[in-house]
């Protein structure tokens, strides 16, 4: 079985990701020989190109996990990508996009 899993979503290009997000769909699967459902845990960047702001979810992250992804830009992305919140828990992750969705002014998805 193949199936499709994101290491960045970017809800300006395609705004049903945010959705699948923030219903748990995303990265979730039954599996074809038992039906059991099945999470996929991946870091993945959330990018809002349209509203200027992104969160990375790194799963069980440390502060040496995080810190080496900080590490890994090269300056040649947007500021609010390289100074992002990092979050290692998925409720977290999806509160934190809620949470700067509320405080960017006229923020409609």
């Amino acid at each position: 079985m193949r199936v499709r899993v994101y290491d960045s979503v970017n809800v300006t290009i395609e705004p049903k990701l945010r959705e699948l997000i923030l219903s748990n769909r995303i990265h979730r699967f039954d599996c074809s020989q038992c039906g059991q459902p099945i999470a996929v845990e991946t870091t993945m960047l959330y990018h809002d190109m349209g509203y200027g702001f992104a969160v990375w979810f790194l799963p069980g992250g440390s502060d040496t996990d995080i810190a080496a992804l900080r590490a890994g830009f090269d300056g040649s992305q947007p500021r609010y990508i390289e100074q992002a919140p990092v979050t290692t828990e998925w409720n977290h992750f999806k509160e934190t996009i809620l949470d700067i969705e509320r405080r960017t002014a006229a923020y409609e998805p």
